[in-house]
């Protein structure tokens, strides 16, 4: 019988996932024809023609300085269909006005998780062009969380 990792009554740890940045990119209309996938280190973008988007998420600030919120960042890759420089930049350029609009976004909740606050370090930028003949932009964001409940 395997022991639990933790002790039961610790306080929930909250932290955001590529499923609720998918559901407010969702929510406010991205399709179904959109792929979104977890990246990192020694996982390879997918060759699948078809538009996606590969969330990663890096190093970030850490905790405010009484513990009660994280400050962390994620970096979106967006790939587009093939051949098709414009749709990949509209796809880029729409995603990054859901997750950043001019004022910031926040306070919100995505899936119970409370987010005080989602900016960009700078807009989306193209990146490459890759074997396939399709365009990479990517984009990285700050946010700031509640940790605990």
């Amino acid at each position: 019988m395997s022991q639990p990792m933790w002790d039961v009554g610790a306080p929930d740890i909250h932290y955001l996932r590529v499923e609720d940045l998918e559901t407010l990119l969702r929510d406010n209309g991205m399709g179904q024809a959109v792929g979104v996938l977890p990246g990192g280190p020694g996982i390879p973008v997918p060759t699948d023609p078809g538009p996606l988007l590969v969330v990663t998420f890096l190093p970030g600030f850490g905790y405010d300085g009484s513990g009660v919120t994280e400050h962390g960042q994620f970096q979106v890759r967006t790939v587009g269909p093939q051949s098709d420089h414009d749709a990949t930049r509209d796809l880029a350029l729409r995603v990054d006005r859901v997750l950043a609009p001019q004022t910031g976004h926040g306070p919100l909740t995505l899936n119970s998780l409370h987010v005080v606050e989602i900016s960009r370090t700078g807009g989306p930028q193209l990146l490459l062009r890759d074997e396939g003949n399709r365009y990479h932009y990517v984009c990285t964001y700050s946010y700031q969380i509640e940790a605990y409940r």
